[in-house]
């Protein structure tokens, strides 16, 4: 019993610590969302290059 709540706890910090690399590290984001925050990440970038906001 103490050894499988220990392997829980430590898979379940090892799974938080990875989503927090992947907000972390742009490098690292995938899954559905990536061409969604591409997109956004382009328009951006143009608002920033025109001026406008």
């Amino acid at each position: 019993m103490p050894g499988t709540l220990v392997a829980l706890v430590g898979g379940g910090l090892a799974l938080l610590n990875i989503s927090i690399d992947q907000v972390s590290n742009p490098r690292l984001r995938t899954g559905p969302h990536l061409r969604r925050w591409r997109r956004l990440s382009a328009e951006v970038e143009a608002r920033r290059a025109g001026g406008t906001s």
